[in-house]
């Protein structure tokens, strides 16, 4: 054998080799690729699993906020109806005439007792506070009342002025008797 056919021997082997060495790396190359693809396609898969609980999440919390403002504006409704209420009755019950403010007064002045008594009224109905107040009494007039008075009796001091008793004293009977009857309980 010459040498030259020794080296194309050898030449031919090499290329060969060559050969078997670019195609196991080519389907290395293809093996990895796919890994890498099907890798990123969980992870895609993954990620959009996440979107879509993020979403619901997202939508739920949305809702919720929308319930919360929309009870919000039904309370500052009915807030707003309820004082609107209040002061309609309060001017009404101001306006009364002196029979119906006296059979108010009456049943307030009744159950008053004690010493020394002073009741403090409006200044245009002093005269019907006197006609009603408890034996004894000294009515005064007072710029602070519309209706109603106030009772100092010794060192306790009852407010029986309209005002006190329909914003303060009898406001959550009023409050819920207005709900009722614009349906606003639920």
């Amino acid at each position: 054998m010459a040498l030259s056919d020794i080296l194309k021997k050898i030449v031919q082997e090499a290329e060969t080799e060559a050969k078997e060495i670019l195609t196991k790396a080519e389907a290395a190359a293809v093996a990895e690729k796919q890994q890498i693809v099907a890798e990123a396609n969980e992870k895609i898969t993954e990620l959009e699993a996440r979107k879509e609980s993020l979403i619901s999440e997202l939508q739920k919390k949305a809702v919720h906020m929308a319930e919360r403002e929309n009870k919000l504006a039904l309370m500052m409704g009915q807030q707003s109806v309820v004082e609107k209420t209040l002061s309609a009755l309060y001017t009404h019950l101001s306006e009364l005439s002196d029979d119906a403010y006296g059979a108010i007064l009456k049943n307030l002045c009744s159950g008053l007792s004690g010493g020394k008594m002073i009741l403090h009224a409006p200044k245009n109905r002093l005269a019907i506070t006197q006609k009603y107040a408890p034996t004894g009494a000294e009515v005064k007039d007072s710029a602070d009342i519309k209706a109603g008075f106030i009772a100092e009796i010794g060192n306790v001091r009852i407010d029986n002025s309209f005002k006190s008793l329909l914003f303060s004293e009898h406001k959550d009977a009023l409050v819920q008797a207005i709900a009722q009857h614009y349906s606003f309980v639920s």
